[in-house]
């Protein structure tokens, strides 16, 4: 099922059972809609991919402070941004510890184009455990 994300530039296809929204910033695909605007704690089972897009001017603003001699053009270097920006501090609220890193950043391709690709894994208070995936893709401009 084509979904299109005019907000972001986005234009995806997804499983015909599955629910796609644009909230809080992203495009969420949920196999559950109940999973969207829900704290992980809520979330027993389930899939969620959440997809964000940026130019590469912005995330040349915002690389330098967390990956110093990162690039916005390197997909490598924004994986390790965000993952250092979402997962790489003690969790507050609901998550009672932080993500880890499941090895190191890879170099991977989604279709045609390069991506940067790392694996996280955590534990919430109650010790549902959870993890999953974080890739980046470069391209031109998102319109």
């Amino acid at each position: 099922m084509l979904f299109e994300d005019t907000i972001q530039g986005l234009h995806l296809y997804h499983p015909a059972d599955w629910t796609a929204e644009v909230e809080r910033g992203g495009t969420y695909l949920v196999s559950d809609p109940a999973m969207i605007g829900e704290a992980p704690t809520s979330i027993q089972s389930g899939a969620m991919v959440v997809l964000f897009a940026s130019s590469v001017a912005e995330m040349n603003e915002m690389i330098p402070s967390l990956v110093p001699d990162g690039a916005a053009d390197n997909p490598q270097d924004v994986v390790r941004f965000f993952g250092q920006t979402m997962f790489g501090n003690p969790g507050e609220g609901a998550l009672a510890n932080p993500m880890q890193a499941v090895g190191e950043v890879g170099a991977t391709t989604l279709g045609e184009y390069p991506a940067g690709q790392q694996a996280y894994v955590g534990t919430t208070k109650e010790g549902v455990a959870f993890g999953g995936d974080v890739y980046a893709v470069v391209v031109g401009s998102r319109w």
